[in-house]
């Protein structure tokens, strides 16, 4: 096989991979606290019980930490609240949400991965000592990147 006949991992397609898989990471620890039914949830149980969750759980956020960044939180695991819900979340900014659409949507682009990343609480998330990194779902994607002709062919 000729190298140009190998076929390689498209970029887009391995962010966005790895992109979601890091959201359902967050999203699974929450479930498996919680099970599936705070989808039903009002915004008062999903506040407290979120906020419950990252200074108390796994990731162990100081509460100031978690009051700074609260909009972000949510928004990684409830991220199907509507808008006008989560308006006036403390720590939220446009730039925050508009971020998160992109990033975890259609356009995770070198720019908004950038900007993704230098939130604080998305690097310890990601690279802390429970963090993303860490899971099996993270290695399985870098497995699976090493023979891109099984997972990534777009």
């Amino acid at each position: 096989m000729t190298e140009t006949q190998i076929k390689r991992v498209k970029s887009d397609v391995l962010a966005k991979r790895v992109l979601r898989a890091f959201r359902d990471f967050c999203k699974k620890m929450f479930m498996d606290t919680h099970g599936s039914k705070y989808y039903y949830w009002v915004l008062a149980t999903v506040r407290r019980e979120t906020k419950d969750f990252f200074t108390n759980g796994p990731f162990n956020f100081d509460e100031a930490t978690y009051n700074q960044y609260e909009f972000l939180f949510i928004r990684l695991i409830h991220n199907s609240k509507k808008g006008e819900d989560t308006s006036n979340l403390n720590g939220i900014q446009d730039n925050h949400r508009n971020l998160l659409k992109e990033v975890f949507g259609s356009k995770p682009n070198t720019e908004n991965l950038r900007d993704f990343f230098r939130i604080d609480v998305i690097q310890q998330l990601w690279w802390g000592p429970s963090g993303f990194i860490t899971s099996s779902s993270y290695q399985k994607i870098l497995v699976d990147a090493e023979n891109p002709e099984k997972a990534f062919t777009a």
